[in-house]
């Protein structure tokens, strides 16, 4: 039995999650550690500044938490807040609900708002992947991304971090994108995820016909407008 998991990320900044998770596999109650904050670049003069990101908050909004199409009965989930920053999607069950529904699947979806850094040429946003049950578990991963119009170039990268230390162990190839006119999709099938690590999943999209990195692309600016600078400090003297 496996996982599905299903992303979908809007123009406004919002990436939608949604958890299919077959009752045979659920043994006991459910949490799921929200992501609470992203890394922004400051700006200068309304121009991004390279290697000055800085934390900003996000927030997190639970549509609907069901099983069998439509039913809540023997649910009851809420986000908890936990020290140190910390919100914890909960879901607990009543015993019932895991002995009858063993044949059904237990469907989760939430919002994580204003997720996706935008500074109008360039969007990305991170989603930490990790088992959302105390084992680990394999999930097929389904996503459709449309940060705006004319996005021509993109890039899908996922890292496995140890979620201990922070640091990357290893890239991992497992999640595959593809680009669609301006929609980015993303598929990986059979992704391991541990309760030891997590897969940090990034979607990037530009507008530029080609990828780069976009420190690279503000630095070049910030060395344009540098050189007219001079160019007109000496014209002038």
């Amino acid at each position: 039995m496996k996982v599905q998991l299903n992303l979908h990320g809007d123009p406004l900044g919002n990436v939608y999650v949604e958890w299919k998770i077959p009752f045979e596999l659920i043994q006991n109650n459910i949490t799921i550690e929200l992501p609470t904050y992203k890394y922004v670049m400051s700006k200068f003069l309304g121009i991004p500044v390279p290697f000055s990101s800085i934390a900003k908050p996000i927030t997190s909004e639970i549509f609907k938490v069901f099983y069998n199409t439509n039913e809540e009965k023997g649910l009851a989930y809420r986000i908890e807040k936990k020290f140190q920053g910390r919100r914890i999607l909960k879901i607990e069950f009543d015993n019932w609900v895991l002995d009858k529904k063993s044949k059904e699947e237990l469907t989760i979806q939430y919002e994580l708002k204003d997720l996706i850094i935008k500074d109008r040429i360039f969007f990305h946003y991170v989603f930490p992947l990790k088992s959302p049950l105390k084992k680990d578990i394999k999930v097929d991963i389904d996503g459709h991304n449309r940060f705006s119009y004319h996005i021509s170039s993109y890039k899908v990268k996922s890292c496995i971090i140890n979620t201990k230390t922070g640091r990357i162990i290893r890239n991992s190839k497992s999640i595959k994108g593809i680009r669609i006119g301006d929609n980015i999709y993303l598929k990986g099938e059979d992704v391991l995820l541990s309760t030891k690590n997590q897969i940090d999943l990034h979607v990037y999209g530009s507008r530029l016909p080609f990828f780069m990195d976009r420190r690279i692309i503000w630095i070049i600016v910030y060395l344009i407008l540098l050189l007219v600078t001079l160019k007109g400090l000496i014209a002038i003297f």
